[in-house]
């Protein structure tokens, strides 16, 4: 339950355009409370040691205007859903990461905080589906996840993407249980074959809906990017707030994107526009946001992974 972000309003150094801003963005479109807590646990606690107490977490999630009840309910949630494994020291609670939770914030992470392979070699992935009865049931897992890491579904057995992450690709075969069925190879075109233009293939992917999400984002970040771009005049928890809302609404877009190749992809995609943006933004908030975090976990962060260091450090 989403009542008022007035936590990260006090203070003599807040900023009354960023309060205004925030109070705006959580009024027009409230987040999930489960879904900002990964937000939060994937950008500010997992590059920290990946545990905090549950009393920690209400105390950052009340930046947000959310409640300590709905707090609980859903790391109970995310608990079952074996994202956090929660561990008990008398009345305390405490929640890490799973090893499970830190695979998916591993990938999504690499998607998340860096623009992707400037070039491409030219090289297909495909995966084709046999249409045996014994792989017909994880046919429509495999077609759901791989539409996830930005595979097309050219037929109902066969799907390819320009730019495939090769490892992820192996782990997904594997956790589906698929590895001997599915067929996995490398194409490129045939050279004085066609000469049809590589754009004409983005059809396959739901690019005009991904590119109004991004404008968007862009929309909506702008004018806090305005106010923070002098490192100055907002507090630390103002910082936090504004680096936590600024993923939370990235992630939303970025990981639906299919990461195509520049050739296959509109002169005037946003997506690159977005990364910027987003980048100045984090980068401008950071020392602040982090100064809020130590405190906020006190003996129970650790200094920040190699990780967090090259986040947003690329140009697009």
């Amino acid at each position: 339950m989403l009542t008022s972000p007035l936590g990260a309003v006090e203070g003599s150094s807040a900023n009354s355009t960023i309060t205004r801003w925030a109070r705006q963005l959580l009024r027009d479109e409230p987040p999930r409370t489960t879904s900002l807590v990964v937000t939060v646990f994937g950008d500010a606690i997992a590059p920290h040691g990946g545990a905090a107490w549950l009393r920690t977490l209400i105390d950052l999630m009340d930046t947000f205007g959310i409640n300590e009840r709905a707090v609980r309910t859903s790391v109970y949630r995310l608990a079952e859903d074996a994202w956090l494994q929660a561990e008990r020291q008398g009345r305390q609670s405490r929640y890490a990461l799973t090893e499970a939770g830190r695979r998916r914030f591993a990938l999504a992470s690499r998607r998340i905080y860096h623009p992707g392979s400037p070039t491409w070699d030219g090289q297909w992935t495909l995966v084709l589906i046999p249409r045996g009865a014994e792989v017909m049931a994880s046919r429509t897992d495999l077609r759901r996840d791989l539409a996830w890491e930005g595979f097309a579904t050219i037929t109902p057995g066969l799907l390819a993407h320009p730019q495939a992450d090769a490892e992820r690709l192996r782990e997904l075969l594997e956790e589906l249980g698929v590895r001997d069925d599915a067929f996995v190879v490398r194409a490129q075109d045939l050279p004085g074959v066609t000469e049809r233009e590589l754009s004409e293939l983005a059809g396959y992917w739901p690019l005009d809906a991904v590119a109004m999400q991004y404008e968007d984002f862009v929309s909506r970040f702008a004018p806090v990017a305005e106010a923070v771009e002098t490192r100055s005049g907002f507090s630390p928890r103002q910082a936090f707030l504004v680096r936590t809302l600024l993923v939370h609404w990235y992630r939303r877009v970025v990981l639906h994107d299919p990461r195509l190749p520049a050739a296959m992809l509109p002169p005037d995609w946003p997506g690159g526009p977005a990364y910027a943006l987003s980048r100045r933004v984090y980068r401008a908030v950071t020392p602040g946001a982090e100064a809020y975090l130590t405190e906020a976990l006190g003996k129970d962060g650790v200094p920040v992974s190699a990780e967090f260091r090259a986040r947003f450090t690329e140009f697009a």
